[in-house]
């Protein structure tokens, strides 16, 4: 931080890989999160000098980084754009080489390192996922030794876990590694982040897979075509964002054949449309609604926010029913209104199927809940032979139909973690399911989605207490 007093003529002097620039690099955070900052005894107003003549410099040579907003009030803003010019300086780097040398300490300061590293341009998009775990995710993935994958800790600390994850996948006949690099945040209780710079195959069918299968209580929230719309619908109530577009839509509907039978189809209806008109065509199709791509564009006034951004930002993002996502830039925002309402969807869920197993209940009490319709549904034989057969289809669970007319009740078998409870229609309006002595939150997560995606898109509501 000495280089304060560069002249500014000197600056186009400069090269990318020289001590001058090496020189007005950000100083190594330390165990607090702090950048050294207060401890070298600099005030604000001189890191503030610095700084400007690290944004002249990005002005010129650094085409793809143009047009910061700075404000001397947030040191943090400050720091984020010193990050920036040292990776610029020192070349491109990985998103998660970037997060193990910077060491993020609580969610705030990973999603500032995650909106850094997307600006500085070490990654085109970060991909996540937002679920429900046990409180020991981190050591059960670092203990993990799963059968066909080879995982290894890179770097960790008490929220977060950064590993190198790879599989052995087939790919038009031929076998070939897949290995990418993944981030798991964990604060406390049961909330968790996925994070990872990898591209959609290795996410899907690498990283995924091995962080369920290293955990059993990880369940992503589903949901369902109101929340989802909901939770994007939150982008226009940001007061930094201008504009919000949707690009496209993929959806589930259903349709009858010439015999009578019933199917559902997957449509794709590539828009240009604002979120009202979407969800005006999703009601048309009568479809559920699987994930939404959206462009929002920021507004350039970001002097209020004590934020670093450029300005006239066109970020796209993709939220999928299980809560899955996309961002390739600016993703402070996504996280502060997208990620916010995904976030509390998920502790609905947690509220209603959490401490309900009979093994941990007073007198191993039965704790049922509730799928509330929004109109009677099950009055007929009809409905109900509907709902078994729904049942059936449940992925790697065995179905036992105990009652089918004129109420309901049946038995299920997890297959994936051997939990076990009752499906319940003693009503024309109300799903009952009873766990029995064990039901994981993920288990049961796994079949609530189940029978309101193929029931009744999203007619039900969730209760906890019944």
């Amino acid at each position: 931080m000495a280089a304060s007093g560069i002249p500014h003529a000197q600056l186009s002097t400069v090269s990318r890989n020289s001590s001058t620039a090496a020189a007005i690099a950000a100083p190594e955070p330390d165990a607090s999160g702090n950048a050294g900052i207060t401890e070298k005894g600099l005030s604000v107003s001189e890191v503030w000098r610095t700084m400007r003549i690290v944004v002249e410099f990005l002005r010129g040579p650094a085409k793809a980084v143009q047009d910061f907003v700075l404000t001397d009030r947030e040191p943090e803003a400050i720091l984020r754009v010193a990050w920036l010019y040292e990776g610029y300086c020192e070349g491109r780097t990985e998103a998660m080489d970037f997060i193990t040398k910077y060491k993020p300490v609580n969610r705030e300061r990973l999603i500032a390192c995650m909106d850094t590293a997307l600006l500085h341009g070490t990654c085109s998009q970060v991909r996540g996922a937002i679920a429900s775990c046990s409180e020991s995710i981190l050591n059960d993935l670092a203990a993990s030794q799963l059968l066909g994958f080879k995982a290894s800790e890179r770097w960790r600390n008490d929220e977060h876990l950064l590993m190198s994850v790879g599989r052995r996948l087939t790919r038009r006949g031929k076998r070939a590694t897949k290995r990418g690099l993944f981030l798991a945040h964990h604060a406390r209780g049961r909330e968790c982040l996925i994070l990872s710079d990898a591209d959609g195959d290795t996410f899907q069918n690498v990283v995924l897979p091995f962080v369920r299968n290293s955990c059993d209580e990880f369940a992503q929230v589903h949901l369902n075509t109101q929340h989802l719309l909901e939770a994007v619908s939150q982008l226009e109530a940001d007061p930094y964002v201008q504009q919000v577009i949707v690009r496209g839509l993929s959806a589930r509907r259903r349709f009858v054949n010439r015999q009578g039978r019933k199917y559902l189809e997957t449509v794709r209806l590539s828009c240009k449309r604002s979120l009202a008109e979407a969800r005006g065509e999703i009601e048309r199709e009568d479809a559920s609604l699987r994930s939404a791509r959206v462009e929002y564009r920021l507004d350039k006034q970001y002097e209020a926010r004590g934020d670093v951004r450029m300005r006239r930002v066109n970020a796209l993002c993709r939220l999928t029913y299980e809560s899955e996502f996309i961002v390739n830039r600016d993703f402070h925002t996504f996280m502060g209104s997208v990620g916010l309402l995904v976030f509390e969807e998920m502790r609905k869920h947690l509220a209603a199927y959490a401490g309900r197993s009979r093994e941990v209940t007073p007198e191993n009490r039965a704790r049922p809940f509730a799928l509330q319709c929004a109109e009677p549904m099950f009055g007929d034989s009809e409905k109900m032979s509907a709902l078994s057969t729904a049942l059936d289809k449940l992925p790697q669970a065995v179905v036992t139909v105990l009652h089918g007319n004129p109420y309901f009740h049946a038995n299920i078998l997890d297959l994936i973690d051997g939990s076990t409870y009752d499906v319940g229609v003693y009503s024309a309006d109300r799903v009952i399911i009873t766990p029995q002595r064990y039901a994981s939150v993920a288990a049961l997560e796994r079949v609530c989605h189940h029978i309101t995606d193929t029931m009744a898109k999203s007619n039900f509501e969730l209760q906890s207490e019944i």
